[in-house]
């Protein structure tokens, strides 16, 4: 028995309920005259709004902390560019 009184699980183990990530996985109902071009399609869409791809191409790699934090890094100043280029634009044309 671990420290955290759970049997078969490290400390370190976090519980099934508190995962940030979710096990459920992408469904679609396909309707009995729909064409499976059709079903599909929805079936994409659904995993491109529910982010599973993205999700998997960022944990196909192990990152380290420091190269987490350079990204996110990054990505703020990027967003931070973004805003002052789109506050110069209305700055100039008057809104």
């Amino acid at each position: 028995m671990h420290d955290n009184g759970r049997v078969g699980r490290p400390p370190w183990a976090a519980d099934p309920a508190e995962r940030a990530v979710s096990s459920a996985l992408a469904q679609i109902l396909v309707g009995q005259d729909e064409p499976f071009e059709v079903a599909l399609k929805r079936f994409n869409k659904l995993v491109m709004r529910d982010g599973i791809l993205k999700e998997a191409r960022r944990r196909a790699h192990y990152e380290k902390p420091s190269e987490m934090r350079k990204r996110k890094e990054d990505a703020r100043l990027r967003k931070l560019r973004k805003k002052q280029r789109r506050a110069d634009e209305r700055a100039r044309t008057g809104r």
